[in-house]
């Protein structure tokens, strides 16, 4: 149910003139708050390897860089409201540093689970998974 919210409520596109979300630089911190729960049920086990999976992944990511496409603004937050809207934003980022594995991890299953007789090296599985991924997000832009 929670990942279904979360497809219905990210967008996929980046810079809309109309977002479907505030870029108000108030809204920041609950902003994130979400995408950090969306990142948390991708890199756990809870869902199945599928491709819907990767597309909240794409929406995910697409709402981090929506963020930013607003007008500059300073913050209208004080104190300590700033300071955890800050930690919000830096643990979403560590958070995303830390995604790489799992993507790779999540490609190259979904790889043997087309195939599982494919026998390649770890080496040319994760340099296939990058250009399938690299493929299927500049098929999805």
């Amino acid at each position: 149910m929670f990942t279904h919210m979360l497809h219905r409520t990210l967008d996929i596109t980046v810079g809309r003139e109309k977002p479907t979300m505030s870029r108000h630089v108030a809204a920041a911190g609950t902003r994130f708050r979400l995408l950090s729960c969306g990142m948390s049920l991708l890199q756990g086990d809870v869902l199945p390897k599928s491709v819907a999976k990767n597309i909240l992944r794409q929406r995910v990511y697409a709402a981090a860089l929506d963020s930013f496409c607003g007008d500059r603004c300073s913050p209208s937050q004080t104190g300590a409201a700033l300071t955890e809207d800050i930690h919000v934003m830096l643990r979403f980022w560590a958070t995303m540093h830390q995604d790489r594995k799992y993507i790779k991890t999540s490609a190259i299953g979904d790889l043997e689970a087309v195939d599982p007789s494919l026998q390649v090296s770890a080496n040319a599985k994760c340099n296939i998974a990058a250009a399938a991924y690299l493929l299927y997000m500049a098929l999805c832009t």
